[in-house]
C-alpha cells in the first residue's frame, strides 16, 4: 500500500492536486450531476463581458474539465467551428487521444484568439498534462494570465477572466493572486464547482491538505461527476493519512473517468491495496 500511494504522490507532484466521502457529500442539499443546462447559465455570464467568451464553447469545456466528452461533443456538432469553439474542439480532440491534432487546434485558437485567455491556458493544460512540456505550459499559462489581466484592468469583476487568471496563477505558483481571482469569479457566478476546484489545487500545491480537501469537497458538493476532484482528494486524503477514504475516492475517479491519464496510476495504488 505504502508503495501504491506514493506513486500517487510522484504523479500528482508532476500534474496538479486534491480532498471528504461521497456518502458524506450525498447528504448535502446542494450536491448534483453536471447538466448541460448548467454549464451553458454558467458560461453565459461571462459572455457579456468577454468577446471570446462564446456560450456554447463556455459550456463544452465546462463539461471537458469534467472528463464529459459525449456531451462535450453533441454540444460542439451543433454548434459547429470557429471562433471561441475551437477552444473546446482542440480540449476534446486531446481528451479523446488525439493529442497532436487537440494541441495544433488549442494553438491556432490562441494565435486567431488574441486577447481570449482560454486558448492559451488550455493550451497549457494539454502541453503539460498530456506530453509532460512544462516549459511550453509554463509559456502558454503566462499567456493566459496576461491575456486576463488585460481584459479584468477594464471590467475587474469580469467572472470569466478572473477564472482564467486565477487558474493560470494557480499553474504560475501565485497561490495568493490566484485565490484572490477565483473569489471574484464565484462572486459574479462563475462555475462553482471549476472555482473550488482550482482552489483545491492551489491549497494542495502549497502542501496546506486540510484547505486543499475542504475545497476540493466543495467542488464535488457542486458536482459529483467532477471525476479530477476526486482524484486530487484521494492524495489529500492520503497526506491526511485517511487511507480508507483515498481509496474510495480512487474508485470514484475510476468509474467517471476510465480513460484520463492518470486512471492507470489509480488502478495501481487499487491493486496494490488488493482492490
Amino acid at each position: 500500500m505504502r508503495r501504491g500511494t506514493s506513486m500517487l504522490i510522484a504523479v500528482a507532484a508532476l500534474i496538479l492536486t486534491v480532498p471528504a466521502s461521497e456518502a458524506q457529500i450525498r447528504k448535502q442539499p446542494g450536491a448534483r450531476e453536471a447538466s448541460v443546462g448548467t454549464a451553458r447559465g454558467v458560461a453565459g455570464q461571462g459572455e457579456s463581458q468577454s468577446a471570446a467568451g462564446d456560450t456554447a464553447a463556455d459550456e463544452a469545456v465546462a463539461l471537458l474539465a469534467r472528463w464529459q466528452h459525449a456531451k462535450a461533443r453533441t454540444i460542439l456538432e451543433t454548434a459547429g467551428t470557429g471562433g471561441g469553439l475551437e477552444t473546446a474542439w482542440g480540449l476534446l480532440l486531446a481528451e479523446e487521444g488525439k493529442v497532436d491534432d487537440g494541441i495544433a487546434r488549442l494553438r491556432a485558437a490562441k494565435d486567431v484568439l488574441a486577447g481570449d485567455p482560454a486558448p492559451a491556458y488550455w493550451l497549457g493544460e494539454v502541453l503539460y498534462t498530456f506530453r509532460r512540456d512544462l516549459s511550453g505550459g509554463t509559456e502558454a499559462w503566462r499567456a493566459a494570465e496576461a491575456r486576463a489581466s488585460a481584459i479584468l484592468d477594464k471590467a475587474h469583476d469580469d467572472p470569466r477572466a478572473s477564472f482564467y487568471a486565477g487558474a493560470s496563477r494557480v499553474r504560475l505558483k501565485r497561490f495568493d493572486a490566484a485565490r484572490e481571482a477565483l473569489e471574484v469569479a464565484a462572486a459574479n457566478g462563475w462555475d462553482p464547482a471549476m472555482v473550488a476546484y482550482q482552489q483545491g489545487l492551489s491549497y494542495a500545491f502549497e502542501q496546506k491538505w486540510s484547505d486543499a480537501a475542504s475545497r476540493l469537497t466543495a467542488a464535488l458538493e457542486a458536482d459529483l461527476s467532477y471525476a479530477h476532484a476526486w482524484y486530487y482528494r484521494a492524495l489529500c486524503r492520503e497526506k491526511l493519512k485517511q487511507t480508507s477514504e483515498m481509496l474510495a475516492d480512487l474508485e470514484r475517479f475510476l468509474q467517471l473517468a476510465p480513460d484520463a491519464p492518470e486512471a492507470e496510476t489509480a488502478r495501481s495504488i487499487l491493486k496494490a491495496a488488493g482492490y
